[in-house]
Parts: C-alpha cells; structure tokens; sequence
C-alpha cells in the first residue's frame, strides 16, 4: 500500500474523470481563473465543455471543488460523459 498526500491523491483522481485532457497550449489566450495569459508550449487542461485553464489552476479549482468537479466558466459537471 501507497501513501499519497491528499494533494497527489486528488490529483490522480483529476487525470481519471479527465483521461487525456492535458493539452500544450498552442493558441495564447487568458486563463479564466488566474486572468493572465496562457503561453504557447503551457500546459492545460481542456474540459469536457471545451474550457481550457492552465494545469495547475484548474487541478488547484478541483481539489477545493473535489465533489462536483465543476467547470468555474460553465458550471458543468465534469462527470458528464
């Protein structure tokens, strides 16, 4: 058995409701949690909506939202298939 911090565990949990939406940021535009601009060659994340965050904002979204998994933009739920 693994011990993972609850942040790491969270995390794993994240990349399973969302298998594959860990995107290199090709088209610079602005992150809708932190406001500042995406950068080409950032990593993000694309939602089943199709809103796209950088990484670590929307991971640090989800783990203090960790039961609806909520898009911030759209307010869909992310365990919608």
């Amino acid at each position: 058995k693994v011990d993972l911090p609850s942040c790491q565990f969270r995390s794993l949990d994240i990349d399973q409701v969302l298998p594959n939406s860990i995107k290199i940021i090709s088209t610079p535009d602005q992150c809708d949690l932190c406001y500042n601009m995406t950068k080409r060659g950032d990593l993000g994340r694309e939602l089943k909506c199709g809103h796209l965050f950088h990484r670590e904002c929307i991971d640090s979204w989800f783990q203090q939202d960790d039961e609806d998994m909520l898009c911030p933009t759209c307010y869909q739920s992310q365990f919608i298939l």
